[in-house]
Formats: structure tokens, C-alpha cells, sequence
């Protein structure tokens, strides 16, 4: 999840969080997830990544499994010849 100041990375398969200020640190180098003050912005990210991915019916059904055309389908394939 992005905004222009700040993004907000899932790890599911590690269930760890990251959160930037793109502002502050554009390298993304100093992870603020957890840390006091980043409370409301954290929320804000997370209650966005969930009403999108409900809208986008992002249910993590291939999350253990490739699709079988692959993760962007025929299309990914065409452009690599």
C-alpha cells in the first residue's frame, strides 16, 4: 500500500510488516513499523491495503499456488519473446 508519503508492505509469508516515510527516508532504509508516533498511519494503510484487496476479491487463493497461466496470465508471456 502507497500513498505519496508513506508505504506500507505485507510479508505474508513471513507475516512481518514495513512501513516508509517516503518523505523522510526515499531509500526506504529506516523501517518505522511499530514504532511510537506511527500508530494512526499504520491504521489508516492497513484499513486501505483491507478495503482493497476485499474489493478486488484478493483472497490470497493463490498464495501457495501459481494460476496456470502464471501471476499476470498470457500477456507476461507474450511480451517475454
Amino acid at each position: 500500500m502507497r500513498t505519496r508519503s508513506h508505504k506500507l508492505i505485507y510479508y505474508w509469508t513471513k507475516r512481518q510488516w514495513e512501513l516508509f516515510d517516503l518523505r523522510a527516508d526515499p531509500q526506504e532504509l529506516r523501517n518505522l513499523y511499530g514504532q511510537p508516533g506511527q500508530e494512526a498511519v499504520t491504521a489508516e494503510l492497513q484499513a486501505t491495503l483491507a478495503r482493497l484487496r476485499e474489493e478486488l476479491q484478493d483472497d490470497d487463493r493463490f498464495a501457495s499456488e501459481q494460476p496456470p497461466d502464471g501471476v499476470d496470465g498470457t500477456v507476461a508471456q507474450l511480451r517475454g519473446r
